[in-house]
């Protein structure tokens, strides 16, 4: 892992924790949620997002997702949301990268 600040490292961990209250008092149902991307393969930076992967048993109503995603932006979060047999079985690259990087939150 490249060198990060103590204060990225703070910064990292203050925002994944409201982003995870966010999420966990969300009206979303899910099964499981974790990270990918450069947080997830400890590679990250001090502009870097933090990319959250939601597992549901079926896709949210728009509205739900965007309400969520909007308050995730605000603290320089995205999000994904995917059903349990897209996230095992679908062959993109994106989604070969997702399951390579995924880092479920047992939260």
């Amino acid at each position: 892992m490249p060198y990060v600040s103590p204060v990225v490292e703070n910064d990292f961990k203050d925002r994944l924790n409201k982003c995870v209250d966010i999420i966990k008092n969300s009206s979303i149902k899910y099964q499981s949620f974790g990270i990918f991307g450069s947080y997830a393969r400890n590679d990250y930076k001090a502009s870097s997002d933090i990319d959250f992967c939601i597992i549901v048993p079926e896709k949210p109503e728009r509205w739900m997702m965007g309400a969520l995603r909007e308050e995730l932006e605000m603290l320089h979060a995205d999000v994904v949301f995917v059903t349990p047999q897209y996230f095992e079985h679908d062959n993109s690259k994106f989604t070969q990268q997702l399951r390579r990087d995924y880092k479920e939150l047992k939260i």
